[in-house]
């Protein structure tokens, strides 16, 4: 019998590409578009799970850049409670395109710097980055002036980045109504006062997702000086939602927000040559797995999980040689991950924040 099926590779058949080997189909899920050379500077940015794809392209010797480092006298241990080392930049998570795309409009001062603060007991906090800075600021005009160094420092990673790694995490957000802008977190989760006269939930639908990051291709190609798009590597967070705002059971909100996010993720690769799809949202909900890569909540990824999902990429991606010194200090960095190996998710901190 003749049928288009006939003749297609194992990895074309549920039966042979995923039931019969989980393993082998992980190894051969991913065919990359572009190559990471050796001296492609790298930008990472998203939602959580991003946190450990910038761990291990840091410790593979990859070019990875840093444009917003810590200061000398901060120990090791305080970088990453204090947003230094978790990207590219002192952003913390990017849950959403439009989050990426106003962070974009004020680096390239297309809108005006948007300063949000919340109160926290004395403390002030910018609510753009309420996780940055624990101890809070002391005045409005003193998290002003950090809020502009830090964009400056964004404008340069869009600037010089050869790649960017971006993690889709979320549809659900909150909007501040007095500014437009959109938040990491409600108001009231870390920092701040939920009013909701001031404060909108919003859910994102596919094509306004798919605008937001096509208008931020836009102003990538319109601001840096070679007019050229770097290679974007995206990647959907396979972390479940903590909660949803939705009204629906958060498994319906969950399975929504990432079909959307998946999707979109296709239809980028689709329209444009320079982006490519990394599948760590499939390697870690792999039916062959049984939950090997998750935790016991069900949600946060294991360590298992994690690895499997990079030694998928550096099977494609291979990283760079590093010199004795780098060596070295990637072994620094390494100590470090021991010491704070724990994501900073303001998401996880609305089951905290919710008592027994």
């Amino acid at each position: 019998m003749v049928h288009p099926y006939v003749g297609l590779p194992p990895e074309c058949f549920w039966r042979t590409g995923v039931a019969q080997n989980g393993s082998t189909s992980i190894e051969s899920i991913y065919q990359k578009r572009f190559t990471i050379e050796p001296e492609d500077r790298i930008v990472t940015a998203g939602s959580c799970f991003a946190q450990h794809i910038t761990r291990e392209l840091k410790s593979h010797s990859f070019q990875l850049l840093d444009l917003e480092p810590p200061p000398i006298e901060l120990p090791c241990y305080l970088h990453q409670l204090y947003g230094y080392s978790l990207y590219s930049a002192r952003y913390g998570n990017i849950y959403t395109a439009k989050q990426l795309l106003q962070l974009a409009k004020e680096a390239f001062s297309l809108k005006p710097i948007r300063v949000i603060s919340w109160k926290r007991g004395d403390q002030i906090l910018d609510a753009l980055r309420p996780t940055i800075e624990p101890d809070g600021y002391s005045c409005v005009s003193e998290m002003a002036a950090h809020r502009e160094h830090h964009l400056a420092c964004v404008r340069e990673c869009f600037e010089r980045m050869d790649i960017f790694v971006f993690t889709l995490g979320l549809t659900e957000a909150w909007c501040d109504l007095a500014t437009g802008s959109i938040l990491p977190v409600a108001p009231g989760v870390i920092a701040g006062f939920y009013d909701p006269e001031k404060t909108r939930f919003v859910n994102f639908s596919f094509l306004q997702i798919l605008r937001q990051f096509e208008h931020f291709l836009r102003i990538l190609q319109k601001f840096r000086s070679d007019h050229q798009l770097p290679k974007i590597l995206l990647t959907v967070s396979p972390v479940p939602l903590t909660a949803t705002a939705s009204g629906r059971h958060v498994l319906l909100a969950t399975t929504d927000s990432k079909a959307i996010l998946r999707a979109v993720a296709s239809e980028l690769q689709r329209r444009h040559e320079n982006i490519d799809y990394f599948p760590s949202f499939e390697i870690i909900n792999h039916p062959a797995q049984k939950n090997q890569f998750f935790n016991q909540n069900l949600r946060t990824v294991s360590d298992v999980g994690v690895r499997s999902v990079m030694d998928c990429f550096l099977q494609n991606h291979q990283p760079p040689p590093a010199n004795t010194i780098e060596k070295e200090a990637h072994m620094k960095d390494a100590q470090l991950d021991d010491v704070s190996q724990s994501l900073i998710c303001e998401e996880e901190l609305m089951e905290r924040n919710l008592g027994d």
